[in-house]
């Protein structure tokens, strides 16, 4: 059987990501492939929560200073990264395989490691004579002079680029000059045509404060909000919806920063309400558990794409927190479409992907 390599994240912690690779793994299994998956930007992660009253020893301030030194300097960053990196990379291009499909989630943006893990994919695959498609991607709100040599020359060297959403065409023609073709977004094949048995409680799952903190200026909120006021804004959902008669709230969080916020909006909810009305999942559940509880819930708030996403094909109402363009562009692309409809352009998509590159 022919092999196809996936290179995603699935090494993070975000139950998202694990969705877009399954997803991704359903489609080329059922193009009659074998997948191996690979990460993105790392080969392992280990997510934990920010310390935020660490003891400043001499030894953390050390460290510290050192990586706050080779984060400020890009070019720095991308060289310890590069190096530390290039050997796994370079061994996974050398597999036999018939294509690798990076992809998908936000893997076109900036401030992390993400634009020299795309440049260096698309370097060992062309000097493997490897072919590969970008697939499933969204595009951020902008980037360095530095981000966009590095994003341009995978953007050019890849045998196909499809994008998760409309805007994001937009955006790679007006950062890059390029023109990518359009894919719905890869945790959409996941759909599966079942009943639901009774649906009789609520999800939600608060989105971490440092997304809200980083993205308040690019959805343009003119007030700026405390932790503490943001967890207030948590708490008043929680309890308004434990008013509704019957509706059971399930605190269940896709990444380990929303679970560490959704600890404290628990204690919070819990000065003035019963145990019984709520429940806290105090891990991230693996996804296979995240799916059987939207399978019995009727609505899910979220801050988190793929949460909205995973929540709309098991039948929820979704109720999106929209603390960032990327929720945002969802919610207008997505928001109103059937999953069915949704789910078969997909596949037709991807088939026509096979049926070109394969």
């Amino acid at each position: 059987m022919k092999t196809i390599i996936t290179i995603n994240e699935v090494c993070s912690d975000n139950i998202g990501d694990h969705a877009i690779n399954e997803g991704l793994k359903k489609l080329i299994t059922a193009s009659g492939y074998s997948v191996e998956s690979y990460g993105f930007d790392a080969e392992k992660k280990i997510a934990v929560p920010k310390v935020t009253n660490e003891k400043l020893t001499a030894k953390v301030f050390l460290r510290k200073a050192k990586n706050l030194f080779l984060n400020r300097i890009q070019f720095l960053k991308y060289a310890r990264w590069y190096l530390h990196n290039k050997k796994r990379i370079e061994s996974t291009s050398c597999r036999d395989a018939e294509i690798m499909m990076i992809g998908g989630g936000q893997l076109i943006q900036s401030g992390g490691t993400f634009p020299i893990a795309m440049y260096t994919w698309a370097k060992y695959a062309k000097k493997n004579n490897k072919k590969y498609v970008i697939l499933g991607v969204g595009c951020a709100e902008k980037f360095s002079w530095l981000d966009s040599v590095l994003y341009k020359y995978a953007l050019k060297h890849a045998n196909g680029v499809y994008v998760r959403e409309k805007r994001s065409i937009d955006k790679l023609k007006r950062f890059f000059d390029f023109t990518p073709s359009y894919i719905p977004d890869l945790a959409f094949s996941l759909y599966e045509k079942e009943s639901y048995p009774e649906k009789g409680s609520v999800i939600i799952g608060a989105t971490a404060y440092y997304v809200y903190s980083k993205n308040v200026k690019e959805t343009g909120q003119s007030e700026f909000k405390t932790q503490q006021e943001y967890i207030e804004d948590w708490r008043q959902v929680v309890e308004d919806e434990i008013k509704k008669a019957g509706k059971k709230v399930v605190l269940a969080s896709t990444t380990v920063e929303d679970a560490e916020l959704n600890k404290l909006i628990y204690k919070e909810v819990l000065k003035n309400n019963s145990e019984e009305n709520i429940e806290l999942c105090e891990k991230v559940p693996a996804l296979n558990i995240y799916l059987d509880y939207l399978r019995v819930s009727s609505k899910v708030y979220s801050g988190r794409m793929h949460s909205l996403i995973l929540g709309k094909i098991l039948g929820n109402d979704l109720e999106p927190w929209l603390i960032s363009k990327k929720i945002e562009y969802f919610m207008d692309e997505y928001g109103n479409r059937h999953v069915e409809e949704i789910n078969k352009e997909l596949k037709d998509v991807f088939a026509n992907i096979i049926k070109k590159f394969g």
